[in-house]
């Protein structure tokens, strides 16, 4: 009698950045969007004969602003409890020129989310722990990151623009 072997689901891990959503989301003027289900998105892009692995939301929460605080961090509580893992960043304050006023001016960055993304998602191709990621984002800076993994052997790159972001 002959054994049957089947073959095993591709693995699929996504990364999404988080503040990229969150714009996109935020241009469109639907509230409602804000609380979207991440983990039934990155489902809806799964191709025959895979399975989704893993999926990491990078963000950092506004620390200057407790209501918009308690929103974010109900909003991580939510994606952890569908399997999505949070990655956070921070925000670092900072004095810049303003040239339109002719003075410094105080901003503040949100800082590690873009790093945080290249290094889990480098990470993930050396190790083989999935034969295609995908990214969630405009973010150019992201490119090196990108072309780095499609020189990987075994992993397969895929990018999903949020709404409206495709030509950033």
């Amino acid at each position: 009698m002959r054994e049957i072997v089947k073959n095993p689901m591709a693995k699929v891990r996504f990364y999404i950045d988080g503040f990229n959503l969150y714009h996109a989301i935020e241009a469109l003027n639907e509230p409602r969007l804000k609380w979207l289900n991440i983990r039934k998105l990155c489902e809806q892009h799964l191709r025959d004969g895979e399975e989704l692995d893993e999926v990491y939301f990078f963000t950092a929460i506004w620390p200057y602003d407790q209501e918009k605080q308690r929103r974010h961090k109900n909003f991580l509580t939510a994606l952890r409890a569908t399997g999505v893992k949070p990655v956070e960043g921070n925000f670092k304050r900072s004095d810049r020129k303003c040239y339109k006023h002719g003075r410094s001016c105080p901003f503040r960055e949100e800082k590690q989310t873009d790093v945080n993304i290249a290094i889990q998602m480098v990470s993930d191709a050396l190790a083989g722990r999935a034969q295609r990621l995908v990214l969630v984002t405009a973010d150019s800076d992201q490119i090196p990151t990108a072309k780095l993994i499609a020189e990987i052997e075994g992993v397969q790159l895929s990018l999903i623009f949020p709404p409206g972001r495709a030509g950033e």
